[in-house]
């Protein structure tokens, strides 16, 4: 999940409840964390054409050790 400009990661999952329920359901939930050189208000550009296609800012790759 992503957060509004100005949030961060912890108080956004604080705020959604949604690890609860992924305590309740056994799933997991992932609230990856923008970088303050990435934009100064950690925003995620996702509204910029550049960062709305494959390979860009918001598509992610990432493992978990199960």
């Amino acid at each position: 999940m992503l957060y509004g400009c100005g949030q961060s990661s912890t108080d956004f999952a604080r705020g959604t409840g949604k690890n609860t329920l992924a305590d309740k359901f056994g799933f997991l939930v992932l609230y990856p964390a923008q970088a303050r050189d990435a934009h100064h208000c950690r925003c995620w550009n996702w509204y910029k054409r550049g960062d709305q296609k494959r390979g860009a800012e918001g598509t992610f790759g990432f493992s978990l050790p199960l």
